[in-house]
């Protein structure tokens, strides 16, 4: 029975513009050893293909057994974001921006009392 390891890697590695190097580095693979399973020199080890199918969000029997280029819907997704964002983040988010723009406000204010005391230099304040 056919598989389509290598061509599904080689199409992989075209659908993300990247090089076998950088494709690599993801999976902890040299660029050699990519070369290698596009060529069909050498099959990857299952815990391989289950972090290459994890990444990709594809199911495993379609990485070996189907091309996913030509499978309809491209079922081929885009790797999850690194970080994804809960509300309680989100919460913590906005509340460093409102804490940043306060402390905008201060440093313009800030700014603003250095340009006058320059620019007006006579008008000096007493310190009182």
């Amino acid at each position: 029975m056919k598989n389509y390891i290598s061509e599904n890697i080689s199409y992989l590695v075209n659908k993300m513009r990247c090089s076998q190097d950088e494709f690599g580095a993801i999976f902890d693979l040299k660029r050699s050893v990519v070369s290698q399973y596009i060529k069909e020199k050498s099959q990857p080890r299952i815990e391989t293909i289950q972090r290459i199918c994890a990444h990709f969000q594809i199911t495993i029997d379609d990485f070996i057994n189907k091309s996913l280029e030509e499978l309809k819907n491209n079922v081929v997704n885009e790797p999850p974001a690194a970080y994804q964002i809960t509300k309680h983040d989100e919460n913590k988010i906005i509340v460093l921006l409102e804490n940043t723009i306060k402390d905008k406000d201060k440093i313009i204010a800030t700014l603003e009392e250095q340009v006058m005391y320059y620019r007006y230099p006579n008008e000096k304040s007493s310190g009182a």
